[in-house]
């Protein structure tokens, strides 16, 4: 009986050819692994080789370590090689990223309520022809608008308010305190009348009156005054005893008169009344006669006591509000009566002047538009070109990363990931230093724009990120597909 154990049986009795395979296939792996990249390699010439060679012996040596290159890590390093080019495609897509957010932050910006209230406070206004179209003035247009007028206005079916704006231009004569007021202001501000200051403070001290514009108005366009200072109390006003007054300054300053003041009004038909002054202020210029004073006064009463201390009938303008869905009826009855039974009356409504905005909206729209769009393409087409040129020059240095075992599928990801790269830059440039050079920017285009009114908006560039991502993608991709119509043997036998 044999005394070897069964181990040893299996070791002794053991076919040499399993080692035999087992080398075989471990040979026939690494054969195929390699026969690529070295078939590729050997159609290398020579001297192309010794100068691959000799340029990478001539590069600085680098820290031994090592870490994993990938494709994203490759399209930074190529980036940050050119940073020249870099710079000069980051500068050239944000400038019309910048100027198109701009474009659209003044558009956007525009306050039709500001605008359209500057010219009218109500749906309708109707005055003599001559004031609103600004063709002179004479005293028989300060009551164009006859109570026959109004009368049929007011019954235009849909009518909701409706209101009369009463005026007499005439010479106030100023107290004492309102006279050294005048005084004051010519010595102060001298510019405001355009080298006629001494000539205006001659007549001041001839007779001590100054322009007045005395307003007679019902509540309508009583909730449209300009009140900078007081308060505006309409059973004050409607009890006949009480006035508003302007001041010089917009602002409430320079007060000929104050708050609790007694001034007197000759309403020139030898009537004269003494009135407290219940506030400081002013009715809108888009009730008024569309005209004004280097030095004036405006005194408002109630309509009523205008009437009755002047006796005048006929209005200087009349405004009312409608129902939206009457609205397009009343202004088909105005437009004819003013243009046939009445051609001496002219009206303007807020539809003509929504229209106006719309027109003037449009116009800045399609100008910025168009610059924003010509910079965009000049963007666009040095990104493109910036590409394009980037892959050609490279395309020997592309060939010799496939050549050495870089995938195609690789190579194509870094050349999307530089685009992309781009792409992110300059959306982050936008982002930070752009928004403060577009906001200087809004800000010197539209600082004159009245009706302007500043809000922070990115939309545009929200909006243009896709496309910009899309373009970063397909232009870099399509470049690679053009590449790859030569094989890499050919691409290395070009000389760079």
């Amino acid at each position: 009986m044999s005394t070897t154990s069964y181990a040893e049986d299996y070791l002794v009795s053991a076919n040499p050819a399993v080692y035999l395979g087992s080398a075989a296939f471990t040979l026939l792996t690494v054969w195929i692994s390699c026969i690529r990249p070295c078939r590729l390699a050997s159609r290398v010439s020579p001297v192309e080789a010794v100068r691959y060679i000799q340029a990478d012996r001539n590069r600085k040596k680098k820290s031994g370590k090592t870490g994993r290159v990938g494709s994203f890590t490759l399209a930074l390093r190529s980036i940050a090689r050119t940073p020249r080019k870099a710079v000069s495609i980051l500068l050239s897509l944000s400038l019309s990223l910048i100027l198109l957010n701009t474009v659209f932050t003044i558009v956007s910006g525009f306050d039709m309520e500001k605008y359209i209230s500057n010219y009218i406070v109500s749906d309708f206004r109707i005055s003599d022809a001559t004031i609103l179209n600004n063709a002179g003035l004479n005293g028989d247009v300060m009551n164009g608008v006859s109570a026959e007028d109004m009368a049929r206005f007011r019954e235009i079916d849909g009518v909701t308010d409706f209101g009369r704006v009463y005026m007499q231009e005439q010479k106030h004569v100023l107290s004492k305190a309102a006279l050294q007021t005048a005084r004051d202001i010519l010595t102060e501000y001298p510019d405001h009348f355009g080298g006629y200051a001494e000539m205006f403070q001659q007549a001041l001290e001839e007779d001590h009156t100054i322009d007045c514009h005395l307003y007679g108005i019902d509540d309508l366009p009583a909730s449209k005054m300009k009140i900078y200072d007081g308060v505006l109390d309409m059973e004050k006003l409607k009890s006949g005893n009480y006035v508003v007054v302007s001041s010089y300054a917009s602002t409430g300053e320079g007060r000929y008169y104050d708050i609790g003041d007694k001034i007197e009004i000759d309403f020139g038909n030898g009537t004269k009344k003494e009135y407290e002054v219940m506030a400081i202020g002013n009715i809108p210029y888009a009730v008024g006669p569309q005209h004004g004073h280097p030095m004036d006064i405006y005194v408002t009463m109630y309509a009523d006591e205008f009437t009755a201390r002047t006796g005048e009938t006929g209005a200087l303008t009349c405004i009312f509000n409608t129902d939206a869905q009457a609205r397009e009826k009343a202004e088909a009855f105005v437009s004819d009566y003013c243009r046939n039974q009445n051609p001496n009356l002219d009206y303007k409504s807020r539809a003509v002047y929504v229209e106006e905005f719309e027109n003037t909206s449009r116009t800045y729209l399609l100008i910025g538009g168009i610059l924003s769009l010509i910079l965009a393409m000049i963007g666009v087409l040095n990104f493109v070109n910036a590409v394009i040129t980037s892959i050609e020059t490279r395309h020997h240095e592309l060939a010799v990363l496939q050549s050495i075992g870089m995938t195609g599928r690789q190579l194509r990801s870094m050349l999307i990931y530089e685009g992309l790269i781009y792409i992110l830059l300059t959306l982050f440039f936008t982002l930070t230093i752009g928004n403060f050079l577009g906001w200087g920017l809004t800000m010197m285009l539209a600082h004159q724009i009245w009706f302007f009114t500043w809000h922070f908006t990115l939309l545009p560039v929200i909006v243009c990120i896709p496309p910009l991502l899309l373009v970063a993608a397909l232009i870099p991709f399509l470049c690679y597909q053009f590449m790859c119509r030569n094989s890499i043997v050919d691409r290395l036998r070009i000389t760079e």
